[in-house]
């Protein structure tokens, strides 16, 4: 990398107890570029001038790290959170201060915690019950509310509340619904959920957001109050390709540790799976599946260095990969791409059958992540 790099490693439950900071060299590290971050974040807000973009952090903001990509966030404007759990709420709260407003897409579910009112979280409800039990609970407290136009997982149903009633309730900051297949531009759900979704809101005089990242991209209808990008902001293709508008955030490297040349009839790796049919050099990696670099990508898995492309062959272990770099000048201590501006993680996605989103989030804790662009002190 051109760049000075500033490492920044965090305390993030309940994914790890800490992240490490290591003063050697790791067989695998992950640069968090969030100068591309904000920038997605500009686009997000170019779709939607006159409404807003309140970013998902859930999942610990996909991997890269929620609280450095908070506070850059809020560098950049944004004062709205969206988290999954309680457990990150609590977290992510202890790491931006009090003035940002974090919501929990869980709902209200654990109404004996105390840290909903000490940390100043708010759920977005998704039944009766929890609306009923979150206004006896909390009478002063913000919360936002989700129905349900068309996903069947959370959210109430059109008929189970009344739009007058909502609007006399000064507590309730949004009203929001999800699209199942924003990712399918021409999927005929997704104007049926329009449709829902305008009926449902009709006469409601507050806030309403119905897009996330796939949503924000199929056009100004579909934008309302304020967008909710996940995927889009940290890089990935919210329509299973990376959008040329979007630039990569991370980028996944992994050290060379040894090379290893092999003969016509040998095998590589355990259950000698790959046979050469050809003299070969190897090359062993440092990265494995208890790294998030699942076995699937065994099978059709490539690597870049050079702009070369460099096959996956063998079984991925816990630990290690082998490539095959047998035209490639490469040398042990050298580090290869994963995935990063030169090998798009959506095409990464593709090679393995998934999606980027499982990607990102299922990099270990034991992955050295190094952030560009923090920002210090009050944002």
């Amino acid at each position: 990398m051109a760049c000075d790099l500033k490492v920044w490693h965090i305390h993030h439950p309940p994914f790890s107890p800490y992240y490490f900071m290591s003063h050697t060299k790791n067989p695998a590290r992950l640069i968090i570029n969030l100068d591309a971050l904000a920038h997605n974040y500009r686009y997000f807000q170019s779709l939607h001038p006159q409404g807003s973009v309140w970013p998902v952090v859930k999942a610990n903001a996909y991997g890269l790290g929620s609280d450095p990509i908070a506070k850059r966030l809020m560098h950049e404007g944004a004062n709205s959170f969206f988290v999954a759990r309680l457990s990150e709420g609590q977290s992510l709260r202890m790491a931006i201060g009090a003035r940002p407003e974090i919501f929990v897409l869980d709902g209200y579910n654990d109404a004996s915690s105390s840290f909903w009112k000490s940390h100043r979280l708010s759920p977005v409800i998704n039944d009766l019950a929890q609306l009923r039990a979150w206004r006896q609970d909390h009478p002063k407290s913000a919360y936002g509310l989700h129905i349900d136009t068309g996903m069947n997982r959370l959210g109430l149903r059109a008929n189970e509340f009344m739009i007058g009633d909502l609007n006399d309730d000064k507590n309730l900051r949004f009203i929001m619904s999800h699209l199942a297949c924003a990712d399918e531009p021409n999927h005929a759900l997704n104007q049926s959920q329009y449709n829902h979704f305008t009926k449902a809101i009709e006469g409601y005089n507050g806030l309403v957001s119905l897009a996330a990242s796939a949503g924000a991209l199929l056009g100004a209808d579909y934008q309302f109050s304020f967008t909710r990008p996940g995927i889009g902001l940290y890089g990935g293709g919210p329509k299973g390709f990376t959008y040329h508008h979007l630039q990569p955030v991370a980028t996944l490297y992994a050290l060379i540790l040894a090379l290893r040349d092999i003969g016509v009839g040998e095998t590589i790796g355990y259950g000698a799976r790959f046979c050469a049919e050809k003299t070969m050099k190897l090359a062993t990696i440092g990265l494995g599946y208890a790294d998030g670099f699942h076995r699937r990508f065994g099978q059709d898995g490539h690597l870049v260095f050079n702009d070369q492309r460099l096959k996956v062959v063998g079984r991925v272990s816990m630990d290690l990969i082998t490539i095959d770099v047998t035209d490639c000048d490469i040398k042990v201590g050298q580090e290869v791409e994963i995935f990063g501006p030169n090998r798009l993680i959506d095409e990464m996605a593709a090679d393995g059958g998934t999606i980027c989103y499982e990607i990102l989030t299922s990099l270990s804790p034991r992955i050295e992540r190094q952030w560009i662009g923090l920002t210090h002190g009050k944002s």
